[in-house]
């Protein structure tokens, strides 16, 4: 588990941030011991999956860990024996809920600029010869994004990454479950517009009767954007040869309108989407209808 709460929950835009997170590693005998960046980067072979689970809002540490684990498990049910993986569970500060539930999602959604620079820094470190799947849920989803736009060169609020060169080629898997973010950050110009370019593949999960997602064009004031997981990207065609990455997944048979974690995590439909991109397994995924975008 990779830890950014002891953070600052507050840090001006462009100030300078040092990625020094608290890194844990699970032991099965014990449970969680304390670690280092370096050991969990150096623990296994270059062929191991790194599967990276970000959690969305109004999540505490215990239950980041305890989502990570159970949402880990049940990945292995469906894995070979003979698969190496490392799995990561991306532990963040989220504004706990109170009756003014706008200003704490807005809180929350003003932290995951921050939070999508330090999950390029890490996803940096990571040679780029390894296999790596990142899944957000929620505004997780919009740290994902964030993170894989700084990671092909863009800027979160005046923050980007020092290379002395241009960034080396990625074969990211990426899923969002649920993206709160706007349905037109992806494309050329939007704040996000180059994730796309560290993807093999993206997954978006779609569901049009969210019951939470519906008010997500009011979080800043009237007529904003629909979020991305009410009615998938915006228009595929503005993400030019990039389009061909993206597959968009219509969610709302299995979810309804319901939007909590524990559906997602419960549905062997989602779980079974996850085992293929989170751990590169095959899995029918066509048996998900399409989601066709909704203006």
């Amino acid at each position: 588990m990779v830890s950014t709460r002891k953070l600052a929950e507050s840090i001006p835009g462009g100030e300078a941030v040092q990625f020094l997170p608290d890194v844990w590693r699970y032991v099965a005998a014990t449970g969680w011991a304390a670690s280092t960046l370096d050991e969990l980067l150096k623990t296994g072979t270059p062929a191991a999956v790194k599967a990276v689970f970000v959690h969305g809002n109004d999540t505490s540490p215990d239950e980041a860990a305890q989502d990570g684990q159970e949402l880990f498990r049940q990945l292995q049910l469906g894995a070979s024996p003979a698969l190496e993986m490392q799995c990561i569970v991306w532990s963040w500060p989220t504004a706990p809920v109170s009756a003014r539930v706008r200003q704490t999602a807005q809180a929350n959604a003003q932290r995951t600029n921050l939070e999508g620079y330090l999950l390029a820094c890490f996803l940096e470190r990571i040679g780029p010869e390894s296999p790596v799947s990142v899944a957000g849920y929620c505004s997780g989803a919009r740290i994902v994004t964030g993170g894989l736009h700084v990671l092909g060169g863009g800027a979160l609020e005046g923050r980007r990454l020092t290379r002395a060169s241009a960034p080396p080629p990625r074969a990211i898997h990426a899923t969002l479950l649920a993206p709160a973010l706007d349905n037109d950050w992806l494309a050329s110009g939007g704040p996000h517009e180059r994730a796309c370019s560290q993807v093999s593949r993206m997954a978006i999960t779609v569901n049009p009767d969210d019951a939470v997602l519906r008010f997500y064009p009011f979080l800043w004031g009237r007529k904003g954007a629909p979020a991305m997981g009410a009615t998938g990207v915006a228009d595929l065609a503005r993400l030019g040869p990039d389009q061909s990455k993206v597959k968009q997944l219509n969610v709302a048979a299995s979810i309804e309108r319901s939007h909590g974690w524990k559906y997602y995590s419960g549905s062997p439909e989602i779980i079974a989407l996850l085992r293929h991109e989170m751990l590169q397994l095959p899995v029918d995924v066509a048996r998900l209808p399409a989601a066709a975008p909704r203006r």
